[in-house]
């Protein structure tokens, strides 16, 4: 009987031994979750011209939408009064949200407390899916209630029936043309964007001439420009002696040139 107690004891024993080890054993160390992904960013400035104060509580919008052919799709946007030009803004969005397939914009406006638009940016902004490296500038157009004061401006009869001192064309991101006409303080540009959906005329519009053989044309207080550079150019498959580059309130279109010595 002895025997078994002992048998008994011992058992015991080993079995707190066992159990003390267990409580001592050191614990896994925890491993920290992945810090969150940075969101993809599109920030940069509204701008507009102030013919007098905007009415309390207008509001600065600005959308970032995804263009298919089925139309467009708003994936986010921001709000921010509409004190003084420029107002600034930012739109940060989740990286999984926005694949490199498709084609992204931004869009802008000026609404009053009823929701209604009172300034507007002539045409959505290209932007790529991986955010803005550099701040954009989006200039808004007033708009008006008459369509005839919508119209673009009306050329001077004299420059009608000229030709173009330069031809400019391009199908990136989509279908452009800019022509310069007239010399000096005669000339001017005009642009058609998007297949003739959006037409511009620029009067004033200034010239300078880089050791490059680079030729500038701005319009709209630097809003606008035409650059013309030398060296070979293939548009659908004819060939042009200059490369062509049309900004337009922070959109960007390429293509070639022809017109100049």
């Amino acid at each position: 009987m002895r025997a078994g107690i002992d048998r008994g004891i011992r058992a015991w024993v080993a079995a707190c031994g066992l159990f003390m080890l267990a409580a001592c054993a050191p614990l896994p160390p925890k491993v920290a979750p992945p810090p969150p992904a940075a969101p993809v960013m599109f920030a940069g400035s509204v701008l507009w011209r102030e013919h007098g104060a905007l009415p309390p509580g207008a509001q600065v919008v600005v959308a970032l939408v995804r263009q298919t052919e089925g139309g467009v799709r708003e994936l986010a946007h921001v709000n921010e009064p509409a004190r003084t030009s420029p107002a600034g803004f930012a739109i940060g969005i989740a990286a999984a949200a926005l694949s490199a397939g498709e084609s992204y914009a931004l869009q802008a406006r000026i609404e009053d407390v009823h929701g209604k638009v009172l300034w507007r940016l002539p045409q959505p902004v290209a932007v790529p899916a991986t955010g803005t490296a550099t701040p954009l500038a989006l200039l808004l157009a007033r708009v008006t209630p008459s369509p005839a004061l919508t119209r673009p401006a009306v050329a001077a009869p004299a420059a009608v029936n000229a030709p173009p001192v330069v031809s400019a064309l391009g199908m990136k991101p989509s279908g452009w043309n800019a022509f310069i006409y007239g010399e000096e303080r005669a000339r001017r540009l005009d642009t058609v964007i998007g297949d003739g959906q959006v037409r511009r005329s620029y009067a004033g519009v200034l010239r300078q001439r880089l050791r490059s053989g680079t030729v500038i044309f701005t319009a709209n207080h630097g809003w606008v420009r035409l650059t013309v550079r030398p060296g070979g150019c293939r548009l659908g498959g004819e060939h042009y002696a200059w490369s062509a580059m049309l900004e337009v309130t922070g959109a960007t279109f390429r293509g070639c040139a022809s017109g100049l010595p």
